[in-house]
């Protein structure tokens, strides 16, 4: 069975979700505000927020993240 144990409903633009260092933390990208924020799995306490620079690698400034890894990159 499943069950919520996390909401992220404060911010305004859905993001794109990953879990990285081997389920340890959760990462979460917004694509309209470019930003960066991630959280440590065990009781949801912010770590890191950070604005990605407005200078993007795509012509249509998406950021791309990978679903799942065991290691730190996520971007």
């Amino acid at each position: 069975s499943s069950r919520c144990v996390f909401t992220i409903d404060k911010y305004v633009d859905p993001p794109n979700i990953s879990i990285a260092d081997n389920g340890q933390i959760l990462v979460a990208v917004y694509d309209g505000s470019n930003v960066f924020r991630s959280w440590n799995i065990d009781n949801f306490s912010l770590l890191c927020e950070t604005h990605i620079s407005e200078i993007s690698v795509h012509k249509d400034n998406s950021i791309l993240i990978t679903s799942a890894v065991s290691g730190q990159n996520v971007l």
